[in-house]
């Protein structure tokens, strides 16, 4: 589909104040109001770019190898043109003229590349993490969030430019002339640079949907999270928000479950360690199994630990810090209940273990030590708790 508007004269001949035509004259182009030079292009599809300046034939005409080509600007870019003389004296001025699309459909931008860029690859600006320029537009990779999942704009060079040169993005509406796609299915950025695959990798980040066999619509709707019907994506390291109506982060993962003494462990052997989480904004839901064979030498009070999220503010709080009910299986005395006081502070999640061993006993003050225990001991449990 045609993109490109032709630029604001109609014979396209340039000729100084006595009406002369620039035998051999200048035409530079540049984003508006800057000394930033901005491609023009040689056709309607906006895919081979003029040299910048224009080198300008007898007439005072663009032309490429002797023949006269028009100039296309590219839409939504808004330039200004210096033309100037044989002997590069500047003969007008022209500023803040804007390429017009001939629809609304597609939006392109105007950027900087900070490497060698070719037509139709998916590029992303940059906000300077992995050692990129900041404002700077690279190639888009799903090997990592600073590329793919994370950057505000993402969208698709219109034609091959190099590092530090002029670019011109189209960050919505439909892009063409793409190798083949299956017409219905969503595009996602690969993990191959610049390209794009039909099945989402790891770091996900959709880039629209195939209207054709050769062109995509792009979607910032579909970019906003949404990786697939009935999927959103959460960023891997949370963007915490204080607004009580937000929801800012959803994990899925597994954990190694340990037990410990707060003064000192060795010498364990294990039977399982099992464990797996889900973390919904402040709430932490766990599931976990751990058994020993041999208990070794365990100091202190007994701990267990590893558990995926800890709680903020090192103390034993009781009056703060979450409490959940565990169960256990192989212990020298019996017990009623068994609960896990979680631990505030820094290092894996940990919980002391508070035993009920007679009715009637003030749990809060009570701890279990490696006496408790035998080379067959084990603790399990299935609860939530609640990030402070």
């Amino acid at each position: 589909m045609a993109v490109g508007t032709l630029s604001p004269w109609l014979t396209q001949q340039f000729t100084d104040a006595n009406g002369t035509p620039l035998n051999g004259g200048f035409v530079y182009s540049f984003l508006a109001g800057t000394s930033t030079p901005v491609l023009t292009y040689t056709n309607v599809g906006l895919t081979t770019p003029h040299a910048n300046p224009i080198v300008l034939n007898s007439a005072g005409r663009a032309s490429v190898s002797g023949v006269e080509v028009p100039i296309y600007l590219a839409p939504g870019t808004s330039y200004k043109f210096v033309i100037q003389n044989s002997a590069q004296v500047a003969q007008i001025t022209r500023d803040f003229v804007a390429g017009i699309p001939p629809t609304t459909a597609s939006v392109d931008i105007a950027g900087i590349a900070g490497e060698n860029i070719i037509a139709n690859q998916v590029v992303y600006l940059s906000d300077g993490q992995g050692g990129r320029t900041a404002g700077r537009w690279y190639l888009a990779d799903a090997d990592f969030t600073y590329a793919s999942t994370t950057p505000i704009a993402i969208g698709f060079a219109l034609s091959p430019v190099s590092t530090l040169q002029p670019l011109t993005i189209r960050v919505a509406g439909q892009i063409t002339n793409l190798a083949p796609v299956v017409v219905g299915s969503i595009y996602y950025v690969n993990q191959v640079a610049g390209e794009i695959t039909l099945t989402a990798p790891p770091n996900v980040r959709a880039i629209g949907m195939a209207d054709t066999t050769s062109s995509i619509i792009i979607s910032t709707q579909l970019t906003s999270g949404l990786i697939a019907p009935g999927q959103i994506q959460f960023p891997a390291t949370q963007n915490p928000s204080t607004d009580p109506n937000v929801l800012d982060d959803y994990e899925e993962g597994t954990f190694t479950p340990t037990i410990l003494g707060d003064a000192g462990t060795s010498g364990i052997v294990y039977t399982a360690q099992v464990g797996t989480y889900t973390k919904i904004g402040r709430e932490v839901n766990v599931q976990f199994q751990v058994g020993m064979s041999n208990k070794g030498t365990i100091t202190g009070n007994v701990l267990l630990s590893g558990f995926p999220v800890t709680l903020f503010n090192p103390a034993y709080s009781v009056a703060t810090a979450g409490w959940v009910d565990i169960v256990w299986s192989g212990l020298a005395t019996p017990h009623i209940k068994i609960s896990m006081q979680m631990l505030q502070g820094g290092g894996a999640g940990a919980g002391i273990l508070r035993p009920l061993t007679a009715a009637g006993t003030d749990i809060f003050n009570q701890t279990m030590t490696t006496a408790s225990l035998t080379n067959a001991s084990g603790f399990g449990g299935n609860f939530k708790y609640t990030l402070i």
